[in-house]
């Protein structure tokens, strides 16, 4: 590639780090999560950022979406959206930047620290169909980790985070014998 895709806005939740500590609830106006997005690519692009605010089961609580025209080369940022009222401990932020139909940047936040936040056991499964992997998760999971036991293996991806549901990842060279996931919620 010669250029990066666009990058979506990403928020930057959570407060200021004066307060005390982390399960300390952010002051007022400290959740508030403005977007910027990126247009790395020499070329001007036209998407729809969208954006949902769940829960560890993934469960959407709110949802929005913008507009956004993304100039080459610069970036622009888009209107704040307020998530005072939110239960910081329970809830994550999600983003993603639509393209032509495809999702081409996605991601999540946490209004805190993750060893704070209420995660549910996504119970994490896998199975190996050919050269794709896909992976089953009952709940949100962060920092998945794709493991493969029995030699060297190049995937498409081998860490990131997922909302309920599938996501699939290509083998591009090996042969894994087994695989092995954890995420964030395995670490104790």
């Amino acid at each position: 590639r010669l250029s990066a895709p666009p990058r979506p806005p990403r928020p930057t939740p959570g407060g200021p780090p004066t307060r005390p500590a982390v399960v300390a609830g952010p002051p007022p106006g400290a959740a508030i999560a403005p977007g910027c997005g990126a247009g790395a690519s020499p070329h001007s692009r036209r998407g729809a950022a969208r954006w949902t605010l769940r829960d560890p089961a993934s469960e959407v609580l709110s949802e929005g979406d913008h507009d956004v025209d993304l100039p080459a080369l610069s970036s622009v940022w888009l209107d704040p959206i307020d998530f005072n009222s939110t239960d910081y401990l329970r809830n994550h932020f999600t983003y993603e930047l639509v393209v032509d139909g495809e999702t081409v940047s996605h991601g999540s936040v946490l209004f805190t620290a993750p060893k704070y936040y209420q995660f549910a056991d996504p119970a994490l499964a896998a199975a190996v169909d050919g050269d794709r992997i896909t992976i089953t998760a009952q709940a949100y999971a962060r920092s998945v980790e794709i493991l493969a036991d029995g030699g060297d293996c190049v995937l498409s991806d081998n860490y990131f985070d997922m909302e309920r549901g599938e996501r699939t990842v290509r083998i591009i060279e090996g042969n894994p014998k087994t695989i092995r996931l954890r995420s964030v919620f395995d670490i104790r």
